[in-house]
């Protein structure tokens, strides 16, 4: 065969035509009536004219699924579908069979073009029948066609085009998604099934990504983005069972985890979304199946996206906080898969069933039978190899997310922690102003915060105790070394020195934490290793923090005004004190000086009131850390003060400073005074205050500098000498002292009587009146608290020739006191008539004050018992945001429908209830969380009792007042609220939240006790509004425990007010007051309360006041009855002597 000859060219400039590159667009007409559209897809063998009626076609779905109002269109694609319809619904049966003939003969003739128009209009096609209710038999009738096999096998070809062919895939891809997720998933199973077809070349078309500039544009997804989507759908309509095979496909998960750093933001945060609600979540996937999907390299990758730069501008929810809140599900929660559970703080390696009490002989041998008891100083195998991985690959120093992911992680796994310091060597704690070091110490702070586990991690405590390596960890993390700390001390990085001093402070916490679960685990197991194993790590927790003398060196050094400094530094001297006594003692250091610089800074103004709050902090630690220190100088004179530090600190309690806690002082300088024995240990200091007390009273402007300095000079020569003065005892009274009994009198009564002679030579006139009124007063309370009659009787009338002659009107009052001090029940304070504590009954008539009139009694005490059911609340909160529903009250108007009246208003509320539970969970607000527990565990404890009555008071009252302390973790009550909710799912109808835990437990701070009762009774008031509310607080007699609170001598009026509000509010529901009178003595309570000294005049009058309203509330023939006649005396005499 010859050659064939080249093509002749009809001149020079004829060219050779080049190939057709572009793809032509396709033709279209506006389509008006069905009959129309059957003609243009009619199928005819010419490409062209197929492809202009499946765009016109296309242009009429297109307007169908974008135009609101598409009448016209549903009609036209209405009768197309009927005319179209097959005869009979066989399993052959074909819909749109035009189209589904164009298709099969564009796989035949390879025209790419076609193949690709055709999915398209039947994804759009699909997408508009499931917009109509009469379209959906014919969308499943669709959907039928495209599932049989040789439908399935155009479908495959589409997708199994060339990889530079998106047009022809990309179709195909969106087809199968509109069938998977069409009718709400009925075909997914079915999809699923057919996979040798649906999922052909899956991993490959997950890998062809947009290959432009810049990020993806959302109306033009790339194959990734379409086969991604497509697989989204798939887990969520697919059952359990399915998404685990699905799961186990190999090169699917790892195609979409491994790349999604490189995909737009919009995929990302589909992804994110699936994984956690369709997977993560899916309790029916085993566990291992999510632990393979999410291994190491997939989360590292997930890591990277904290730092994706992708994000729109305008969006809400960037692609990192998306990845925050998956990781922290993902790494946290037991459900996820991910995390696999550990024996806590006993690493994995160590077989605890090999050590039982019986086989070893704890107290003989110690610790060394635990051979691995220090051998994880280096390496710590743990099981939750991938988490550890994770986090060594997080920079809590440079991104405050990842700080949170990492703190969460370690809460989560509590083994990882110390394997993780060991693991992380790129960061040192090496003392550098730096916002990397500030990071850094951050994230050290919030890990040391974590909580132990419960029984170290196991479900009781075992017989061995957990490695002291591990354990040491847990308290003080690696980085913090003896001599980074030490450096850290210096007065040139006053910042470093603060974060240094907060940790140590959340170390020797921990470790007291940690020293009770030892105590307690010891005395749990019996004879065990506990006690030792305990020792042994105080032992190795001194090699690891500064000694006591470098503390005291950086305190001494702190300017006076660093306050917070100050503050911060002295609660770690108390800590030191308190957990570590031995090194503490060790150090013997005189905290007199540390305390005058307190006191200094006290008197000093200043400009901002929370630096005066820090420095009573700092003024209260320093206290405690004297009363535990030996080498502290009670009774020495106080540089730049006229007394000692005693005088001057009882000076202070008896001013009643702002801010002091009045109980922990007065507690120390008892403690102090009884020690020295410069009083009884029976009457303590408060026949001092209150002679104190009373000459205030008596005179608010006087100057009592002279008694100040003559109770100064007797308190530093009781403790001086208390021989001297034990010896003077029966020189002074020997007359009144029987022989065999004890001589009840304070040394400081004594030091009163021998110092009086050179006190009289000294003082004018008018100081010389105000020490008689003083020692007038305080013998008077001594023998009110319990000092012998006898004794001060004596001691009193040896004190009268001491006087000089001038000073008759005074002898006279002594003489008068000392005949008066026969009768016990008499009043001993000079120029008042305040009531001894022995005082009887039978004098009341004289003490009774003035009763407030029931207007101004009423204004006071009485709170409306609710506002108007507001029952609009039941819709307004679907609109608003979840912070506009929490902090508008939209969720405490809905919280109040539970107690309406009306069984179909208390239904919907909690209905709704539940419905803003859910809302509030998926939320991004920052206490979700317990905001979601609170909601959840109102509507299971109200589930049984809506249908029968209004929910109980205390059920909706707590919800209320809960809710703003969760919304504030600064609040006292935040912890207590918290631990309370984790408690139970739900709570005793006969039983009122959370008193026991605020009236019987120590408060969450020293300081914060009197902020816990003002939310109590708040909380209680609210939780009385019914008869049936009152039962409640009778059966659990909470009456008499709230009643007892207000007789606190320190409380502020403010505060017990409070209680009378309470009280108040019973008076209002009916048989309230008769319950209290006969359940709870309530008025003769009210009378003790009104004649005692814990009350002023004005508590007087509402005392009198309230009484008088119970009285008139009761059923009066009813308590004279039961009390045989004695409460309508009582109050026949109480209104008479207030008349």
């Amino acid at each position: 065969m010859g050659k064939r000859p080249a093509r002749v060219a009809f001149g020079p400039s004829e060219a050779r035509k080049r190939q057709k590159l572009a793809r032509e667009p396709p033709t279209s007409e506006d389509v008006t009536n069905s009959r129309q559209l059957k003609k243009l897809l009619e199928f005819q063998p010419d490409g062209r004219n197929a492809r202009h009626g499946l765009q016109s076609f296309k242009l009429l779905l297109d307007a169908l699924t974008t135009n609101a109002d598409h009448k016209q269109e549903l009609e036209v694609l209405s009768g197309y579908l009927e005319d179209t319809k097959p005869v009979s619904e066989s399993e052959d049966a074909q819909y749109v069979p035009d189209i589904m003939v164009m298709w099969s003969y564009a796989a035949r003739t390879s025209n790419e073009d076609l193949m690709s128009e055709v999915a398209a209009v039947l994804a759009l096609l699909l997408q508009a029948t499931s917009l109509s209710l009469g379209l959906l038999g014919h969308g499943r009738g669709i959907c039928e066609t495209l599932l049989q096999e040789k439908h399935l096998k155009l479908i495959a070809k589409n997708l199994s085009a060339d990889k530079d062919r998106g047009f022809v895939i990309s179709p195909a891809i969106r087809l199968l998604r509109e069938i998977v997720s069409y009718d709400g998933g009925v075909f997914a199973r079915r999809v699923f099934r057919a996979q040798t077809w649906t999922f052909a070349e899956i991993s490959r078309n997950l890998d062809i990504r947009y290959r432009g500039e810049g990020v993806e544009e959302a109306r033009k997804p790339s194959v990734r983005t379409n086969a991604a989507r497509f697989l989204f759908a798939c887990f969520k309509y697919l059952p359990s069972e399915n998404k685990t095979e699905l799961l186990y496909q190999k090169g699917i998960m790892p195609a979409i985890l491994m790349r999604l750093p490189d995909d737009p933001p919009a995929l990302i945060h589909e992804a994110l979304d699936c994984m956690m609600k369709s997977v993560l979540t899916d309790e029916k996937i085993p566990g291992h199946v999510k632990a393979r999907v999410f291994w190491a390299k997939p989360m590292e990758r997930l890591v990277g996206l904290y730092s994706y730069t992708h994000d729109a501008q305008d969006c809400a929810v960037t692609v990192a906080d998306k990845t925050h809140e998956f990781l922290m599900f993902a790494c946290t929660s037991p459900t996820a898969g991910i995390v696999s559970k550990c024996n806590g703080l006993y690493p994995t390696s160590i077989n605890l069933d090999d050590f039982s009490v019986g086989g070893l002989q704890w107290s003989e041998m110690g610790l060394e039978q635990l051979s691995w008891m220090d051998k994880y100083a280096d390496e710590v195998p743990v099981r939750n190899n991938v988490l550890l991985e994770v986090s060594l690959t997080l920079r809590p120093w440079a991104n405050l997310k990842q700080g949170e992911l990492l703190v969460a992680v370690l809460g989560a796994a509590p083994e990882l922690v110390s394997a993780y310091f060991l693991g992380q060597k790129s960061f040192t704690f090496d003392p550098k102003l730096s916002m990397t070091w500030i990071g850094f110490a951050s994230f050290l702070f919030s890990a040391m915060q974590l909580p132990v586990p419960e029984h170290f991690g196991l479900n009781e405590y075992h017989t061995a105790p957990p490695p002291t390596p591990v354990l040491l960890d847990n308290i003080i993390p690696l980085p913090l070394t003896q001599n980074a700390l030490m450096r850290c001390l210096e007065p040139k990085w006053p910042l470093v020195s603060l974060f240094a001093s907060r940790l140590l402070v959340l170390a020797l916490e921990k470790l007291e934490v940690v020293l009770s679960m030892h105590k307690e685990a010891a005395e749990s197991v019996g004879k065990s290793p506990w006690r030792y194993a305990a020792q042994k790590l105080v032992n190795d927790f001194c090699k690891r923090i500064p000694d006591m003398k470098e503390i005291v060196r950086w305190y001494k050094s702190i300017p006076g005004e660093s306050v917070l400094c100050r503050a911060t530094t002295s609660r770690l001297l108390l800590l030191y004190y308190k957990e570590l006594p031995q090194v503490a003692l060790a150090a013997n250091f005189d905290v007199s000086p540390l305390l005058s610089k307190a006191l200094a800074t006290l008197d000093s103004p200043f400009e901002d009131p929370r630096d005066r709050a820090l420095v009573l902090i700092e003024l209260e630690n320093l206290l405690e850390v004297a009363s535990l220190s030996p080498g502290m100088r009670w009774f020495a004179k106080l540089p730049g003060f006229s007394g000692s530090p005693f005088t001057v600190l009882l000076k202070l309690e008896s001013q009643e400073a702002e801010g002091v806690a009045p109980g922990k002082l007065q507690r120390i300088l008892e403690s102090v005074a009884t020690e020295h024995q410069v009083v009884l240990a029976d009457t303590g200091l408060s026949p001092l205050n209150r002679a104190i007390a009373a000459l205030r009273k008596a005179d608010p402007k006087a100057d009592l500098e002279a008694v100040w300095t003559f109770l100064d000079t007797c308190i530093t020569k009781c403790s001086a000498s208390p021989m001297k003065y034990l010896d003077l005892i029966p020189d002074y009274v020997g007359s009144a002292h029987e022989p065999g009994q004890e001589i009840n009198l304070s040394l400081l009564s004594v030091a009163f009587a021998e110092q009086l002679p050179f006190a009289t030579k000294s003082v004018s006139k008018s100081n010389l009146d105000l020490l008689t009124r003083f020692i007038l007063s305080f013998t008077g309370y001594s023998v009110a608290a319990g000092e012998s009659l006898a004794c001060v009787k004596v001691l009193l009338q040896k004190m009268n020739p001491d006087w000089p002659a001038g000073s008759d009107p005074r002898l006279k009052l002594f003489r008068d006191a000392a005949a008066g001090l026969d009768n016990k029940n008499s009043n001993i304070a000079s120029g008042s008539a305040l009531p001894s504590r022995q005082k009887s009954t039978t004098g009341h008539e004289k003490l009774a004050g003035p009763v407030m009139d029931v207007v101004r009694l009423e204004a006071l005490l009485h709170e409306p018992f609710a506002e108007p059911e507001d029952n609009s609340a039941l819709t307004k909160w679907v609109t608003k945001s979840v912070d506009d529903i929490l902090e508008d009250g939209h969720a405490v108007a809905l919280i109040r429908l539970l107690g309406s009246e009306h069984a179909s208003i208390r239904m919907e509320a909690l209905t709704n209830i539940l419905k803003l539970a859910a809302k509030v969970r998926v939320s991004a607000h920052t206490e979700k969380d317990q905001i979601w527990l609170l909601l959840s565990e109102l509507a299971e404890s109200a589930r049984e009792h809506v249908a029968e009555g209004p929910v109980p008071s205390a059920f909706t009252a707590f919800a209320v007042h809960a809710l703003p302390v969760l919304l504030a973790p600064l609040h006292a009550l935040y912890p207590k609220i918290n631990k309370y909710l984790t408690r139970a799912p739900r709570w005793p109808a006969g039983k009122i939240p959370m008193v026991h835990d605020i009236l019987h437990e120590e408060p969450s701070d020293d300081d914060k006790y009197y902020s816990e009762l003002t939310w109590l009774f708040d909380f209680l008031l609210d939780c009385l509004r019914r008869e049936a509310d009152v039962g409640v607080f009778h059966q659990t007699r909470w009456f008499e425990k709230v009643f007892a609170a207000a007789c606190n001598p320190y409380m502020r009026p403010g505060l017990r007010n409070r209680v009378f509000r309470v009280l108040y509010r019973v008076t209002c529901i009916k048989g309230g007051s008769t319950t209290l009178v006969t359940r709870f003595g309530v008025l003769s309570w009210l009378e003790e309360l009104r004649v005692s000294e814990v009350v002023g005049s004005e508590e007087r009058a509402v005392v009198g006041g309230l009484m008088a309203r119970v009285w008139e509330a009761c059923d009066r023939g009813h308590v004279g009855k039961w009390s045989r006649g004695g409460i309508p005396e009582m109050m026949g005499r109480a209104v008479e002597a207030s008349a």
